[in-house]
């Protein structure tokens, strides 16, 4: 009986799924599938750049029977980036063939990066999501908010660099941030830019699905007037020219940023060719921080009070942590660029590497958790 890893998303594959699950790695050791199941969670995303090689399953039943006949022929773990809330919907269904659940994401660390900052800038929200923040800042409170988040529907395992919630796994497996094999092959990468330029990388805050089309939506329009009036700002007292490294679901026009040239898919890439980042919030900051590049985290106060607000509260919880820059473009200030080395050395010890495992990558990281979990089913399977 072989061994097989079955990989869950709950939209579309995406290449940065691929990325991001290490999926083209753990290929090489395991056999894996990949199941689409945005029919399952009914998901609208409109997405340009789906990857071919995933299987749709569109129910719960066909689910149910793509699994009985995986486990006829291999042993199977299924690893997902589906978060715990939204888990409940095929937790049964994969838990009826007694199979393991395990985790790799970096929403675990978005959502405490939004906790650390909810109570801080609680006069934005409205009044539940004022509660629930308030609700974060107390332990007893937390707690109870947390067990119905987390608890009842847990990882069998969750790999990540940190656990930042207790109750989310059964048993944690650290490696490093799942950022971290990216930003060391974009060393290889041919360099795409050819002259010095500074980087910003997008959010999508006003044409991302989740925060357009909402009733406290960022104006479009008003939007990109705000950026583009900053970045000549910046160009014009750094003489340095401004890319954008678009988000894959924002669906630009060429003009949408003053003509500047857009680039989608290759952040981590542009990151390490450029001299510095600007962005409100991605999880590719982390690949700035482990590049030690200059980094500004810019806003303006409507931001805060529209529908990408939990985005922007991680942007700023971000560049406190690490000691990066803030601007807020209603008095922006010139930026010269400097980068706090103790800051961002902290932030990579306590949140992105694995001290004990240095020498090894995250990829040997995640195969070697893979291994330990299929051998801990072997072992439990034996004393039955």
């Amino acid at each position: 009986m072989g061994r097989k890893v079955i990989f869950m998303t709950s939209i579309p594959f995406m290449e940065q799924h691929i990325t991001d699950m290490y999926i083209k790695e753990i290929s090489l050791q395991f056999k894996i599938e990949m199941w689409d199941l945005s029919k399952i969670y009914k998901c609208k995303d409109n997405v340009d750049n789906t990857y071919a090689e995933s299987k749709k399953v569109n129910s719960l039943e066909e689910l149910d029977s793509n699994l009985l006949n995986a486990c006829a022929t291999d042993a199977v773990i299924v690893i997902t980036n589906i978060l715990n809330l939204y888990l409940g919907t095929i937790f049964e269904t994969v838990k009826k063939h007694d199979l393991q659940i395990c985790c790799i994401n970096k929403e675990s660390f978005n959502n405490w990066l939004f906790e650390q900052g909810a109570f801080k800038y609680r006069k934005y929200y409205n009044w539940k999501a004022r509660l629930q923040a308030m609700a974060i800042h107390f332990p007893i409170t937390e707690y109870v908010l947390h067990q119905r988040q987390f608890g009842k529907y847990k990882y069998d395992y969750l790999l990540a660099s940190q656990n930042y919630y207790k109750m989310q796994c059964r048993e944690f497996i650290k490696i490093h941030h799942i950022k971290y094999d990216e930003s060391l092959a974009a060393n290889s990468k041919e360099r795409t830019i050819q002259e010095k330029y500074i980087l910003f990388i997008d959010g999508a805050a006003s044409a991302h699905p989740a925060f357009k089309d909402r009733y406290n939506s960022l104006n479009h329009r008003d939007y990109l007037s705000e950026i583009n009036k900053y970045f000549d700002f910046v160009e014009e007292h750094l003489h340095l020219p401004i890319v954008i490294s678009a988000h894959p679901k924002a669906m630009y026009k060429d003009d949408d940023f003053g003509g500047r040239p857009i680039y989608v898919g290759m952040t981590a890439e542009l990151i390490h060719n450029c001299e510095a980042v600007i962005s409100h919030y991605s999880t590719s900051l982390v690949n700035v921080v482990l590049e030690y590049k200059p980094l500004q985290i810019v806003y303006y106060e409507d931001m805060l009070k529209s529908s990408f607000r939990g985005s922007m509260v991680m942007g700023l919880e971000f560049a406190e942590l690490c000691g990066a820059n803030i601007c807020s473009l209603e008095s922006p200030d010139k930026w010269n660029m400097e980068v706090n080395k103790q800051g961002y050395m902290n932030f990579l010890k306590k949140h992105v590497y694995n001290e004990e495992k240095m020498n090894d990558s995250n990829a040997v990281l995640i195969c070697n958790g893979i291994e330990k979990i299929f051998d801990d089913e072997v072992l439990k399977n034996a004393k039955k």
